[in-house]
């Protein structure tokens, strides 16, 4: 395992990007960001069409932000799910993006507010996922609300990534991210879920900064 960085706390987490929702985009454009933002669309334009190239395809966007994933690809208003722990990060996305409605304030180490089988896809980006607690509960959770032959696609911070990466604004302490993992630990985390299922995960490495996770629900689930 990377090396860890301070735990936060989930009112800690809510906090810190709060404080940054107004600029938090801003942080993100330099040259080796767009380079990721390409990378990541053209990943999700073919994942999606070989997913469900047509018809429902309901999705649930997992620490959803500002709505990066809305700027990469598009979605039906009434498919998509995005849920957040932080109130002023799901006011950003909204300003940007009023179309899309079905917007939750959430702390994702909770239970999930879905119901089982609800979607066809789960996805977070940019390692959303690295702020979670128990790594083992939000996989469980991502195969509980996942449809059988549903699909996940999820960005976990790499062992490269800074153990910590904290934002200053006007004064204000902004973000704190998670845990740097390697592969290896991104598959020990998921095991307990996968375990007596034909769900499968890979991992692709081509960006430094994080593992790309993909995971398909087995039909028989």
């Amino acid at each position: 395992m990377g090396r860890a960085a301070h735990r936060v706390s989930s009112s800690e987490v809510r906090d810190a990007f709060d404080a940054v929702a107004a600029r938090y985009d801003a942080f993100y454009s330099t040259p080796d960001d767009m380079d990721e933002d390409r990378y990541m669309s053209e990943m999700l334009q073919e994942w999606r069409l070989r997913i469900n190239p047509a018809g429902d395809c309901p999705t649930l966007d997992v620490g959803c932000g500002t709505g990066k994933l809305l700027d990469l690809a598009l979605f039906r208003a009434s498919e998509y799910h995005g849920m957040d722990i932080s109130p002023k990060m799901l006011a950003a996305l909204h300003a940007e993006h009023p179309e899309y409605a079905n917007l939750v304030e959430w702390d994702f180490n909770r239970r999930w507010p879905y119901a089982d089988n609800q979607f066809s896809q789960v996805i977070s980006l940019y390692g959303s996922v690295s702020y979670a607690e128990d790594p083992a509960f939000l996989w469980r959770e991502i195969m509980r609300v996942l449809r059988p032959g549903g699909q996940a696609l999820t960005m976990w911070c790499s062992e490269h990534h800074k153990g910590a990466r904290i934002f200053k604004v006007d004064g204000l302490t902004g973000a704190v991210l998670g845990v740097g993992r390697t592969a290896e630990a991104i598959y020990e985390s998921a095991a307990d879920a996968l375990r007596h299922t034909s769900s499968v995960i890979e991992t692709r490495g081509a960006l430094k900064n994080f593992w790309v996770c993909l995971l398909t629900k087995g039909t028989a689930e």
